[in-house]
């Protein structure tokens, strides 16, 4: 932080020159620059060659950072990502990473979550939307359960237990 604003310091002194000079300090600095090396002896055209080379050698040096960075960036998460398919073959070693299954997984995926706890939460999920459905289908049996046990019965039928079948019925109708 101390040679931050020492440098502070000094840009605020070429910012302070550039502007009662009428130019920016990157204008600033390359003029400095090419009076310097005609002071050596150099051209000025030499001079901003070699401040033009020195630009693009930086330019490429970043571009080649930044190149090794996201190569880097993109072999750790391949590693991350097959690490992860890893623990998840071995947490659930009878699921099969289907489609339907990826697309249901993505959202939590792209968060940020693991493959083993994006399919626990989808599990969870599951299994309250099973639970909801069987306790509506429990909910919609005591009702119809309640409902026959106060039904009067059919309006065809006085309501009383019979004590022959219909096949006993058709006998004595038939035979007499």
């Amino acid at each position: 932080l101390t040679g931050l604003t020492e440098k502070q310091g000094v840009l605020d002194v070429l910012e302070v020159i550039a502007q009662k000079s009428g130019n920016s300090i990157d204008q600033l600095a390359e003029t400095l620059y090419v009076n310097f090396r005609k002071s050596a002896g150099a051209s000025a055209e030499t001079a901003k060659e070699e401040l033009k080379s020195a630009r693009l050698e930086k330019e490429l040096n970043a571009v080649k950072a930044q190149q090794t960075k996201q190569q880097e960036e993109k072999q750790d998460g391949e590693a991350r990502a097959q690490k992860d398919l890893e623990d998840f073959r071995k947490e659930y070693p009878d699921v099969t990473l289907d489609e339907e299954l990826v697309d249901a997984l993505e959202a939590d995926l792209r968060n940020g979550m693991s493959l083993v706890s994006a399919y626990r939460k989808y599990e969870k999920s599951q299994d309250a939307k099973r639970i909801e459905e069987l306790e509506r289908k429990l909910a919609a049996k005591e009702q119809n359960s309640r409902n026959k046990r106060t039904s009067p019965g059919s309006q065809q039928d006085s309501g009383g237990r019979r004590s022959r079948s219909d096949f006993e019925e058709f006998e004595k109708a038939l035979f007499g």
